[in-house]
């Protein structure tokens, strides 16, 4: 299964501080790629809100290429990708939670996944949007991914010709499901060039509307 993918993040005026961060990386490995997104919220104050969500998402490009996602897959020991990727999530989480104690209330959000060849993992916390597009019976469907409410990371299976939103929660808020499908999924061409004028197209529509800042990925499978 082949992927295509593209990322938007504006932070609005020139001096304003954006507190949303983006991961969108891939990883080759036994002749298969490997795709890991995520849009990460800070909810703090300013900067303290930038810093929530960059480490969080430094966090993720480090499990991806340094640590034990890249090791896992050359090993072929996909199986144990929910359980490493929970246990980087909850560490992070709690070095968050410490530093927090010392900045006053730190809370974070987020939305991401995993995808290699018809395998996916999802993760999520809080408000952060996390939609997913498909043609059933002529029509286009949009719906949100939720996780089960004991579940940190959700193991299942993607099928080919979907598309995965995922985006801080005002862009999903201020931008309805008939924005999303119009902009974003009549268009049948793959290239990302084209994603990305895409995602610009919604952004200047939530703008209009007062969006302020934003932060979103965007992933088509074929």
């Amino acid at each position: 299964m082949n992927m295509s993918s593209q990322c938007l993040w504006e932070k609005g005026g020139s001096v304003d501080i954006n507190p949303i961060s983006i991961v969108l990386q891939q990883v080759s490995s036994r002749k298969m790629e490997t795709l890991l997104a995520c849009v990460c919220e800070g909810l703090g104050e300013g900067s303290d809100a930038a810093t929530q969500s960059g480490y969080l998402t430094e966090r993720l490009v480090e499990w991806c290429h340094q640590k034990d996602l890249k090791k896992l897959l050359e090993q072929g020991r996909e199986a144990e990708i929910t359980k490493s990727l929970e246990a980087e999530l909850e560490r992070c989480l709690y070095e968050l939670g410490q530093y927090g104690k010392k900045k006053g209330s730190m809370e974070i959000q987020y939305s991401g996944v995993l995808i290699r060849n018809n395998q996916c993992w999802i993760f999520q916390r809080g408000a952060t949007g996390l939609l997913l597009f498909n043609r059933r019976y002529g029509k286009e469907h949009i719906r949100p991914l939720v996780l089960p409410p004991e579940a940190n990371v959700w193991e299942g299976r993607v099928q080919k010709n979907v598309g995965i939103l995922l985006c801080d929660e005002a862009f999903g808020e201020i931008l309805d499901r008939e924005d999303f499908i119009e902009v974003l999924f009549q268009d049948k061409k793959y290239e990302e060039e084209r994603m990305g004028k895409r995602l610009k197209e919604l952004w200047r529509e939530g703008k209009e509307r007062g969006l302020k800042k934003t932060g979103a990925v965007f992933v088509r499978t074929y």
